[in-house]
């Protein structure tokens, strides 16, 4: 803890800013439910983020774009309220901070005696609470170790771990779960807790962690709605898959109030996947289910789910009902692990301990070879325990189902290496990465032991190298885009070089480091941590494109090896046949530096795929809210994704416009979005009432398809704010007439 906080001491000015945000949507720290955002990368760099905070004070505009100098100037000169200072909605410059992520002024703050507990006027929330509500696990993990209490819980009964798992927060609410926050009786004022809140929005990682740490499954809210009802009510196939894996069969067979069970709600609006899943587990354990599905064939047959319908009469089997590889989000994971325990099982690939590598820093010795590394730390005294410890290490991340369910973590570096013969012949990178890890909470102290490195120069054969040694290193080298892409990983990039360094080119102009920038494009902001940088990195995002936009990216780049750049090539077409087609989720949200020329990369190897390649993409939900395209990239971009059938979610926060709504309804119109059931256009100025008409296309047209489901998020925008258009929108014979559409307002 000492540590940690001196690393953010208040009263001084940081030679270099070791924790970062990511950029916010526009939000009030008052606000009850602020678009989620993704957690703070921690990449060792400030960002501003664009905050909604109330005008007239200059402590909490500060404050609330993280502007750290600022702030210390401030509060050195004596503001007229004093650091607690509120706006007329309670807000404090503390809580503007915590809900923007901007760690080092929070830090800056409560050294100059800000109340860690103090509350908004409205919902009575805390700056803890705010924090974990927009995901920002280092705050939360900062204001735990200034003294915040977990358990603290606004007017509505919330707690900071309700919100983190409400919006999908997982690394939140590990740090939550890590600090001693009990979950066995844990709810808010309506009975509903953590489990409950994660399963109703599809978290289903989060609900994983929540199982995991001894969350009940049985639990049920004051309407008796159990978390398995509220998952399958809304569709959510994953998630209710995760839930049957820990039911009993008298757990499967529980009612709320209203007498319905799990598989009425699910029959009831329409979700054919869930019933199918739904009826096959009932099948297995529970004999006769006639009632119960004469009850779901009831509802569905009255909303005109006529899928729904044929499947609870018999006249569809249920396995047919599933999409091949929906569904088991537990064995989705292990798949999609299983090839890199492969290459780590075959020797290909050696990952080290942290501890290790803190030794070697220690010492002030450079990093070894590969083929030397073992000997080398005996040398430097690691013991016989720390090496019954890396063997356990390994071991368990080779047996594991995937990392995160045993408590590992898995950390790639991606730096230029600072000379021909030797990647850091000064520990330059090795000081930069195990100072950064050991500030980051799921590597500090104890912890770090679960934390594996891979390090080129330690982790693959390096010359001269025997026959089978060259043999595993070109294995090693044909899976490099797993370990980099892969959402098991974690990428530490160092981007700076030495100024002693033998070879002085940026880490943007060299060939390796521009590969695994490329193949990390779709990692979460979360898993990517830029430990050092120059003065060019912090602007980089490299979305994946096609091969061919590639290959000419890469001629522009040089390698210490000129041969190298064949192999790259090679290895990112392979990346693209094999494992793009994969990927789930595309979310870019709050990245500033995602531009036009970034969304037309992304078009570009969409369109690769479906047309060149015939691979067809998995993808099931797409977040551009908050970037920085244009509404004409938008709209490029959507007539690639109309065509990706598995999309069910498009969230275009604030990036929505006419153009916009026009091409969602050419592509309803065309028969495109076929699955999409969740459509996010909060904050868009753009969407006014001249919008009115193609929404009401998208809605009669989604209302055609196979799976009717569609909720539209209108919240703060022009459209929200026109009572005519808005009337239309409701009219009642519309509404009575789509009963599977939801348009909310506010």
């Amino acid at each position: 803890m000492t540590n940690l906080k001196s690393s953010l001491d208040p009263r001084r000015a940081p030679a270099e800013v070791l924790v970062s945000s990511v950029n916010t949507p526009t939000a009030s720290p008052c606000s009850p439910k602020s678009g989620s955002s993704a957690p703070s990368p921690g990449v060792g760099r400030r960002v501003l983020a664009t905050v909604a905070v109330e005008k007239g004070s200059p402590l909490l505009e500060a404050a609330g774009t993280g502007d750290f100098e600022t702030v210390g100037l401030l509060l050195r000169s004596g503001t007229q309220g004093g650091v607690d200072e509120k706006d007329r909605r309670g807000n404090t410059a503390l809580m503007a901070a915590a809900m923007n992520g901007h760690t080092e002024t929070v830090g800056r703050l409560l050294g100059f005696g800000a109340n860690i507990e103090e509350r908004c006027h409205l919902y009575g929330n805390t700056a803890l609470i705010l924090a974990a509500l927009s995901g920002h696990a280092e705050t939360v993990d900062f204001l735990l170790h200034s003294g915040a209490r977990a358990g603290e819980k606004n007017k509505n009964g919330n707690n900071a771990l309700f919100m983190a798992a409400r919006d999908g927060h997982t690394e939140t609410v590990d740090v939550l779960l890590r600090s001693g926050v009990q979950l066995p009786g844990n709810c808010d004022n309506n009975g509903n807790t953590a489990l409950m809140f994660a399963a109703m929005h599809g978290h289903t990682e989060t609900a994983d962690l929540l199982l995991s740490s001894g969350a009940r499954v049985d639990d049920a809210n004051s309407n008796g709605d159990t978390a398995l009802m509220v998952a399958a009510r809304d569709g959510h196939t994953e998630t209710v898959s995760l839930l049957l894996s820990s039911l009993s069969a008298d757990q499967l067979e529980q009612t709320n109030k209203e007498g319905s069970t799990a598989l009425t709600m699910a029959a009831q609006n329409g979700h054919t996947e869930t019933v199918a899943l739904l009826l096959q587990k009932k099948a297995d354990v529970a004999g006769s289910l006639e009632r119960e599905r004469e009850r779901a064939k009831s509802v569905a047959s009255k909303r005109g789910h006529t899928e729904v319908v044929n499947l609870l009469e018999g006249r569809t089997e249920a396995e047919g009902s599933l999409t091949k590889g929906e569904g088991d989000w537990v064995k989705r994971q292990r798949e999609s692990w299983e090839p890199i325990a492969d290459v780590l099982r075959g020797g290909a690939v050696v990952l080290w301990p942290l501890p290790a590598l803190q030794l070697l820093l220690s010492r002030n010795e450079k990093i070894p070879k590969r083929q030397e590394v073992e000997e080398t730390l005996r040398r430097l005294g690691w013991s016989d325990k720390e090496a019954a410890g890396m063997t356990e290490l390994r071991k368990k991340l080779e047996e594991a189902e995937f990392p995160s369910r045993s408590g590992l973590t898995v950390v790639c570096l991606s730096y230029p290496w600072l000379s021909r013969e030797h990647p850091d012949p000064e520990c330059f990178h090795l000081q930069k990465l195990c100072e950064q890890l050991s500030s980051k909470w799921w590597a500090r102290g104890e912890a770090a032991a679960k934390v594996a490195v891979f390090w080129d120069f330690m982790s693959l054969f390096q010359k001269p190298r025997d026959e089978r040694q060259d043999s595993l290193f070109k294995t090693a080298l044909e899976n490099l885009d797993l370990l980099y892409s892969s959402t098991h990983t974690r990428v530490c990039r160092s981007t700076a070089v030495s100024p002693l360094s033998l070879n002085p080119l940026s880490f943007n102009e060299r060939g390796w480091p521009t590969f695994e920038t490329f193949i990390t494009g779709f990692k979460p902001p979360n898993l990517i941590h830029l430990i050092s940088m120059d003065s060019n990195a912090s602007s980089v995002l490299l979305t994946p494109a096609c091969p061919k936009t590639f290959d000419k990216i890469l001629n522009t780049k040089i390698f210490t090896n000129g041969a190298d750049a064949e192999i790259v090539k090679a290895l990112y077409r392979g990346f693209v046949s094999r494992t793009a087609g994969t990927i789930r989720a595309f979310s870019f949200a709050g990245r500033r530096e995602f531009s036009d020329e970034s969304a037309d990369s992304l078009t570009s190897l969409l369109r690769f795929m479906r047309e060149e390649a015939l691979i067809a993409a998995a993808v099931t939900q797409c977040d551009l809210s908050y970037t920085s395209v244009s509404h004409a990239a938008v709209v490029k971009l959507l007539g690639e994704l109309g065509k990706v059938h598995r999309l069910k979610r498009l969230l275009l926060k604030r990036m929505a416009g006419t153009a916009a709504l026009k091409a969602l309804r050419e592509s309803f119109e065309d028969g495109e979005m076929s699955e999409l059931n969740f459509l996010d256009l909060r904050d868009s100025r753009g969407v006014d009432g001249s919008c009115v008409s193609d929404l009401e296309v998208i809605c009669k047209e989604s209302q055609k398809r196979k799976k009717k489901r569609l909720d539209v998020k209108l919240m703060r925008t022009p459209l929200a704010r026109n009572t005519a258009a808005k009337e239309q929108l409701q009219d009642k014979e519309f509404a009575r007439e789509f009963v599977d559409l939801e348009l909310q307002f506010e």
